[in-house]
């Protein structure tokens, strides 16, 4: 199986989409949050989520960098704050390292941040 990585830290971030994220983190709740982030996902393992919340972070920095029409600056911060916060799950659950290869400490989670 291919192994999951955040590739995050090689991009850069507006800082006002990180301190969002980073701020709103402390506040999400898993059961009502996921929900309307990547629809039902029923029991799903969290590794499972960190994909589906990668690839969604990927597709919203993509239309940000484009200047796409569509690019929602909500919807971004959003899939952040669900992504760091499911992160932090796997990580404070000690699975984070050794299943899967993520990032190790806050910074190379939260990338790079444009001045």
């Amino acid at each position: 199986m291919q192994s999951l990585q955040l590739d995050l830290e090689q991009e850069f971030r507006p800082r006002l989409l990180v301190s969002a994220a980073q701020f709103g983190r402390c506040n999400y709740k898993r059961k009502k949050h996921l929900r309307g982030i990547i629809g039902e996902y029923g029991g799903r393992k969290a590794r499972c989520v960190l994909r589906i919340l990668i690839e969604l972070e990927r597709e919203c920095e993509h239309k940000r960098k484009l200047q796409d029409a569509s690019y929602s600056f909500q919807r971004h911060v959003e899939v952040l704050i669900a992504l760091l916060a499911e992160y932090d799950d796997m990580k404070s659950s000690s699975i984070a390292s050794s299943v899967v290869n993520l990032p190790l400490n806050e910074e190379e989670l939260y990338g790079k941040v444009a001045l």
